[in-house]
């Protein structure tokens, strides 16, 4: 059977966040803790973001805002449960970086302990052979 996918890459509408999507300049949110102990908030912009979360669930959790929002005041309460259940807390992502950037260490600047990668480990990831990478190839 022939696949209907003419490509490797896709552009997705702007309607809702799928499985696979590739965000520019995302900027995360995360909780670190310094020497002393201290939580504090931080901020890191990633060049790129992929998209990890399953489609059924992407699709499950945009579908049932949409109804909450169109229908509110018209639900009964369980209904509204139904739909709160299928909500999702937090989308599952992956930070992704340039090749050459990640080849010369240079992908994450703040930190100063970042080593490059050889000849020899570097094919190694272009190959998908190292566990650690997953390496995406252009197709243009």
């Amino acid at each position: 059977m022939k696949s209907n996918i003419c490509s490797v890459y896709r552009l997705s509408n702007k309607d809702r966040i799928h499985q696979g999507d590739l965000l520019r300049n995302f900027d995360f949110n995360y909780v670190s803790i310094d020497d002393t102990g201290q939580l504090y908030n931080d901020t890191v912009t990633l060049p790129y973001a992929l998209i990890l979360s399953q489609e059924c669930d992407l699709e499950n959790d945009f579908n049932s805002r949409q109804s909450l929002t169109r229908e509110y005041d018209k639900l009964s309460q369980d209904k509204i449960k139904s739909y709160n259940d299928k909500l999702m807390q937090s989308i599952l992502i992956s930070p992704a970086f340039p090749s050459n950037k990640l080849r010369e260490g240079t992908h994450l600047s703040e930190h100063e302990h970042v080593l490059k990668i050889n000849s020899k480990n570097w094919k190694i990831v272009k190959q998908n052979n190292n566990p650690r990478y997953h390496f995406l190839r252009n197709h243009y």
